[in-house]
Parts: C-alpha cells; sequence; structure tokens
C-alpha cells in the first residue's frame, strides 16, 4: 500500500494498527461456584470444578492430573509441568478434599 501511495505522490504513514487490550474475565462469586458444584452431572465433574474453583489450577492442569500427585493426607496436589513447565506444590481444602476422596 505505500509503495502504491508513494508512485502516485501521495505520501502517508501508515503505523502499526493497536492490539486491543485485554480484558481480565470476571471471577465466579462463591454462590455461582456452588450452583455449579450442585448442578455438575457426576462426581468426576464435581472434582474438576472444586480443583479449579478453590486451588486455581488450570484446565490443563487438572487434565494430566495422576492419582500419585494428589496427597490426601495432606490437602496437597503437586502440578507437574504446570505453566513454564514447572513443578508446584497447591494446598487444598477440606471440602475439595472431601469430594477428592470420593471420586477417587
Amino acid at each position: 500500500m505505500e509503495h502504491y501511495c508513494r508512485q502516485r505522490g501521495f505520501t502517508i504513514r501508515l503505523g502499526r494498527p493497536k492490539k486491543p487490550k485485554r480484558v481480565i474475565k470476571g471471577v465466579l462469586t462463591e454462590s455461582e461456584v456452588s450452583r455449579l458444584i450442585q448442578s455438575s452431572k457426576n462426581i468426576r465433574e464435581k472434582a474438576m470444578i472444586c480443583l479449579m474453583a478453590y486451588s486455581g489450577m488450570r484446565n490443563r492442569e487438572i487434565c494430566s492430573l495422576r492419582v500419585g500427585d494428589v496427597d490426601l493426607g495432606s490437602n496437597r496436589v503437586t502440578v507437574r509441568a504446570g505453566k513454564n513447565n514447572k513443578d508446584r506444590i497447591i494446598n487444598i481444602s477440606s471440602e475439595c478434599t472431601l469430594v477428592l476422596i470420593d471420586y477417587l
């Protein structure tokens, strides 16, 4: 476009288009999380919702979770190769632990 304009005698400067600002998605309220858990179809969905809502785990981290990564005695979950391929240990609530016990 710039070359075409120069040939025709127009001198304009085309700038780069601005990137749209990222919008931070809203956070669910406690009642919304409770409704999600109550409306879950099976115990697996309930466990996944609890882990996402109460521990902050990401979808990919939950999908790659193994039984050996869950320590129900100390209410901890080890996330392997999470964001930036780093391992981390997450504390989970006692309510989430009870749901995981039912699931496992």
